[in-house]
């Protein structure tokens, strides 16, 4: 009986260690996956920084940190694109939505320069409209000053009316008196 126990003992005792070897080759092949994967992320990590401008990462990236390094480098070739104003650059690196929003800007900008000239032009021309009025109302107050003079200088006749000579209508016209010569006085 004591041998039956014994080689029972030995028998799970063997189990019992083929068991446990199993289980440490089991976490052995776990540990090596998981430090496949860290030297792939290092080799990963190696990869963007030793040449960050590259179109793709290196293979032993995963598909997502690939994606996520060439959209960030995107991006930054957009945004240097858009400080630089370099259309022909941003059309190649920027999204379709950054595109309508710069050619948005672009429409925007050269409306805002239209309108720009033409309120300039239209400032010109209010500019010189004033300068005509100003000038004719200039003229005219010379014209009325010289109908006043010419009343004021003209005879007054016995029944109190004033008496006009053809100077002095045309001075009421607005034109200048004649000198005795037959011209202008000035």
């Amino acid at each position: 009986m004591i041998r039956t126990i014994a080689s029972f003992g030995a028998t799970a005792t063997v189990i019992a260690l083929v068991g446990l070897g199993g289980i440490i080759a089991v976490q052995r092949d776990r540990l090596a996956d998981k430090q496949a994967m860290i030297d792939d992320q290092a080799a990963c990590v190696a990869s963007i920084r030793l040449a960050p401008r590259a179109d793709r990462p290196s293979v032993k990236c995963d598909l997502v940190v690939s994606t996520a390094v060439i959209r960030a480098q995107q991006s930054i070739d957009c945004d240097s694109a858009l400080a630089g104003g370099a259309v022909y650059r941003t059309a190649a690196s920027c999204s379709p939505m950054v595109k309508v929003v710069v050619a948005d800007r672009d429409t925007a900008r050269i409306e805002r320069d239209g309108l720009q000239a033409d309120l300039a032009r239209l400032r010109a021309d209010q500019a010189a409209a004033l300068n005509r009025a100003a000038k004719r109302a200039k003229t005219q107050a010379h014209k009325e000053t010289l109908a006043h003079a010419a009343l004021d200088d003209a005879p007054v006749d016995g029944a109190g009316l004033t008496v006009c000579s053809a100077d002095c209508l045309r001075q009421l016209a607005g034109e200048e008196p004649r000198a005795p010569g037959g011209g202008p006085t000035r």
